[in-house]
């Protein structure tokens, strides 16, 4: 009699593939006598990592590796280094292998479960040293109960991926949105200046971000900056350091002091891998007056109104959290009327030529070949990194301003 048939129906009543298998294991447990062990690994596919062991109180790897010692597919210190590249394959196919008692292994089994040629799982049984052979038509009854648990495992998989879409659809929704109220709703006119602003993340949510904030007294202070990898782990980082960033920039410090207090804080507080790059400008519009900090950030640049445009500040330290003590220097420049000021993330230049400097200097002469228009600029700057690049490989982007000649003379 097949002894694995009639428990499709009862595995296809649980909800979860844990329960499903415990649930099998200890069928299986009763159904062949003198069994000692039964496990049953899920998710099986190129790693080690990938299997999990639901029963084995020995750890999954010890029933495992004991099995492919068994029907010698590899060495066993090989599968403890975690590839299952070599030996997948004899686990796509049912097994018996003897006893060894030498090796203190009894009789063991095992049967794959499969959906078409990708193994869902794994089940293993291992009787006691003791113990008489398994014969064929165990084999079978394995496999007949691997093959129901295989469609069960498939139906859950089915039952449960719509909705674990739609939360992540949701959730990513719900990051992005949060993430957008950390950047500024910014107007065309911001204190007599000329604003544009671009923002394009590679991914759902990004690690770019940028700033601008009325200090008083005709003052206002740009900043941008570009958190170390990408996604949700970025765009959390990113909003805890632009929210540093906004408390140090509202008070009296300059850019320099600005940079130098985040950079301790990131350093105490973030991961010793996660680090920020920024840019922070300080605009005196009653003197026309700029000072710029740059922390490992792509230079500022200026295009003034007689066509020159120039690099500012290029980096005096490394980014912000890499080193607590780092010092930062402040560079000053006037910025006269009509000047255009233009801070953007490495996304913009990378995205015109992967490396930096070509992509700096592609930059530099596209700024200088457009017409003397922030509007006009930032279009061209955005038209050229979509025809660079078909898909951005980091987040692009690009905060500008411009002072206009009479915005300047209102506010001397």
């Amino acid at each position: 009699m097949n002894r694995g048939s009639g428990i499709g129906e009862k595995l296809a009543s649980f909800q979860t593939e844990r329960d499903m298998a415990e649930w099998l294991a200890a069928e299986l447990t009763s159904t062949f006598p003198h069994t000692s062990w039964v496990d049953i690994f899920l998710g099986g596919s190129s790693s080690a990592a990938n299997l999990v062991a639901v029963r084995d109180p020995r750890g999954g790897p010890a029933l495992l590796s004991a099995l492919c010692s068994g029907i010698e597919a590899m060495p066993d210190h090989e599968l403890r280094s975690g590839s299952l590249a070599r030996w997948m394959p004899y686990l796509m196919v049912p097994n018996l292998v003897w006893a060894n008692p030498q090796l203190g292994r009894g009789p063991m089994m095992s049967a794959p479960l499969l959906t078409g040629n990708t193994v869902n799982g794994i089940i293993v049984v291992e009787a006691g040293t003791g113990a008489p052979e398994f014969a064929l038509d165990d084999l079978n009854s394995l496999t007949t109960a691997a093959g129901a648990a295989s469609a069960a495992v498939s139906a859950l998989h089915g039952k449960h991926r719509p909705d674990t879409e739609r939360w992540r659809e949701r959730d990513l929704a719900l990051a992005r949105e949060i993430q957008r109220t950390f950047l500024p709703p910014l107007l065309d006119d911001f204190q007599g200046l000329q604003v544009a602003a671009e923002y394009h993340p590679a991914f759902e949510v990004g690690g770019d971000f940028y700033d601008l904030m009325d200090i008083g007294d005709g003052r206002v202070t740009a900043i941008i900056g570009d958190v170390s990898g990408k996604g949700v782990a970025a765009a959390l980082l990113m909003s805890r350091v632009s929210s540093e960033l906004r408390q140090y920039a509202s008070g009296t410090l300059g850019p320099k002091g600005i940079l130098e207090s985040v950079n301790r804080w990131l350093e105490s507080r973030a991961p010793s891998d996660k680090f920020a790059t920024v840019a922070c400008v300080r605009l005196d519009l009653r003197r026309r007056l700029g000072t710029v900090c740059n922390a490992g950030h792509v230079s500022p640049i200026l295009r003034r109104t007689n066509g020159l445009v120039v690099r500012l500040a290029d980096a005096s330290g490394p980014p912000l959290g890499m080193l607590p003590s780092q010092s930062y220097d402040d560079v000053t420049f006037h910025m006269g009327p009509g000047d255009i000021l233009l801070l953007v993330t490495d996304g913009i230049v990378e995205a015109l030529d992967a490396d930096a400097d070509a992509g700096m200097w592609s930059l530099v002469e596209l700024i200088a070949r457009s017409p003397h228009n922030l509007t006009a600029i930032r279009q061209n700057v955005l038209t050229a990194v979509e025809k660079a690049s078909i898909r951005l490989r980091d987040d692009a982007t690009m905060l500008g301003l411009q002072l206009p000649p009479e915005a300047a003379r209102r506010a001397a």
